[in-house]
């Protein structure tokens, strides 16, 4: 199948979708977290189980995502005998069509 865009609508004959946008832009920008700043996003840890996620951007699926300062994230109390990592990540949710940061643990 065919397909071009975008293009002026004339009588309401073209609509875009959020889609569609971002189909466009993964085409040519891959995902990940943008490297100017080279702080960007950047995980730094605070007092206690907090941590810091600095100012930045990302990039999700053609999705865009922009923190636009530093966010304060609280890791859940470990467990005392086992070990654990746990991850901080931009989460991409299409359904609820929001990207956040959330940690992720193991």
């Amino acid at each position: 199948m065919e397909k071009s865009s975008f293009f002026n609508s004339v009588s309401h004959d073209r609509t875009y979708k959020a889609e569609d946008w971002a189909e466009y832009f993964a085409s040519f920008i891959g995902n990940g977290v943008f490297p100017v700043p080279s702080t960007g996003l950047q995980v730094v840890a605070n007092d206690g189980m907090k941590l810091n996620v600095k100012t930045g951007k990302a990039w999700i699926n053609g999705y865009f995502y922009f923190n636009t300062g530093d966010l304060s994230v609280e890791l859940d109390t470990a467990d005392g005998q086992l070990n654990r990592i746990d991850r901080v990540v931009v989460r991409w949710d299409l359904t609820n069509r929001v990207m956040s940061v959330k940690v992720k643990s193991s």
